[in-house]
């Protein structure tokens, strides 16, 4: 059995769209997660609401996190978003190269300095990876490696253990649980990240760093992609905004 904790990560995207549901669903996983032994808990809220939605006294288990930052706290930057106002709003984590961002024309670099934006003012960088397509070939081994290594290459030894990895395999995601990532595929990905890791860091440090799953987690897959698939935690999309599922899934994790 672990010793250390999972982190389950909910990213609420747009789906939460005032200050009251965000306020009741913050409320209702809060219950659950500080009841939780083995588990700590990121609520991701969309930037707009990150001031209104969190209790001003901020709890071990439940964490605010943002969904973005900007890479540096140069004022004339219309539109974006300081790390230095995260700070002040007490974020505590942030998602940096979510897919949808990547999607969007975000490169490596960028998340390599928005990860090290976050880490100069005191905040868990979030850094997403995983491949678009699963080829027969292992191709994907490469690409991943590369995604990882250029996202990462801001962040010395010093700071590496003050990251986070959320692998998210676009493939796998909005799929049934049935059709996405099997618990196997999934441990082979994650020793091949902690490979990479390890040459980036070192041993001692590299295998600390805790890593994500995103892609079609369900309460139903939780088990057995903790067990077999040895990732440390979750990073959840939509089913993170239903309470009562986001709650299985928190529960399901904190068993184990």
């Amino acid at each position: 059995m672990k010793s250390r904790k999972h982190l389950i990560v909910g990213n609420w995207k747009m789906y939460i769209d005032t200050p009251l549901k965000g306020k009741r669903l913050w409320a209702s996983v809060s219950r659950m997660a500080v009841r939780t032994k083995r588990s700590a808990v990121v609520l991701c809220p969309p930037m707009a609401l990150l001031g209104s939605v969190a209790p001003s006294r901020s709890h071990e288990k439940i964490f605010l996190g943002a969904q973005d930052l900007f890479w540096d706290g140069a004022p004339a930057r219309t539109g974006e978003t300081s790390p230095y106002v995260l700070r002040s709003l007490g974020v505590r984590f942030v998602l940096v190269g979510h897919s949808e961002r990547r999607a969007l024309g975000e490169t490596d670099e960028i998340i390599s300095a928005k990860a090290r934006a976050a880490l100069s003012v005191g905040i868990t960088p979030i850094i997403c990876v995983g491949e678009k397509v699963r080829d027969h070939h292992g191709d994907y081994f490469s690409y991943l490696e590369a995604h990882i290594t250029k996202s990462c290459a801001s962040v010395s030894k010093k700071q590496a253990s003050k990251i986070v990895i959320a692998y998210e395999p676009i493939w796998a995601i909005g799929k049934s649980a049935a059709d996405a990532m099997t618990p196997e595929m999934l441990h082979e990905t994650v020793l091949f990240i902690k490979k990479i890791l390890v040459r980036l860091y070192g041993r001692k440090i590299g295998l600390l760093i805790p890593i994500l799953y995103g892609g079609s987690v369900e309460p139903g897959n939780v088990e057995g992609l903790v067990a077999h698939g040895t990732v440390d935690g979750f990073l959840v999309g939509h089913a993170s905004v239903d309470a009562e599922a986001f709650c299985d899934i928190i529960r399901a994790a904190d068993a184990l």
